[in-house]
């Protein structure tokens, strides 16, 4: 994942989120910000793949043995697991918000309830974003 994208993906979200408000095409609004996080996130998802798939491959043609290579993967892996985990978050928050939507439509839920979830979709990515920077500046 590029700087570029790491940080227009989970910026994008946030002020996609502070520009929803309340008011006449609210669900509209909130329904492009979820299609542009969904966006980004699969963006960047796409590009930690390939990081992830080539890291992996740096790691086994650098070491010396196959227990070496096998040792290497398994501490990798268990550094990788947050960003893993923060992938995940993202998603559930997006279709937690998205699942909303129909709700606040119908009169079930109101507006104000389906601010909080736009923010957590904000905030997971920017864990994504603090995750995956954290396992690019290993050793």
């Amino acid at each position: 994942m590029t700087p570029h994208i790491r940080h227009s993906a989970a910026f994008v979200i946030v002020a996609m989120v502070a520009s929803v408000g309340c008011g006449a095409g609210f669900t509209d609004k909130a329904n492009s910000t979820l299609a542009t996080s969904l966006a980004a996130t699969n963006a960047a998802r796409d590009q930690f793949v390939a990081w992830d798939k080539a890291h992996q491959k740096e790691l086994v043609d650098q070491a010396a043995t196959r227990d070496a290579a096998e040792g290497a993967l398994k501490s990798y892996r268990a550094k990788r697991g947050p960003v893993l985990k923060a992938f995940t978050a993202v998603y559930t928050a997006i279709a937690t918000a998205a699942a909303a939507i129909p709700l606040v439509d119908k009169g079930i839920k109101h507006e104000t309830d389906l601010v909080p979830l736009l923010s957590d979709v904000a905030a997971a990515a920017l864990v994504v974003k603090e995750a995956y920077g954290a396992i690019t500046k290993g050793p």
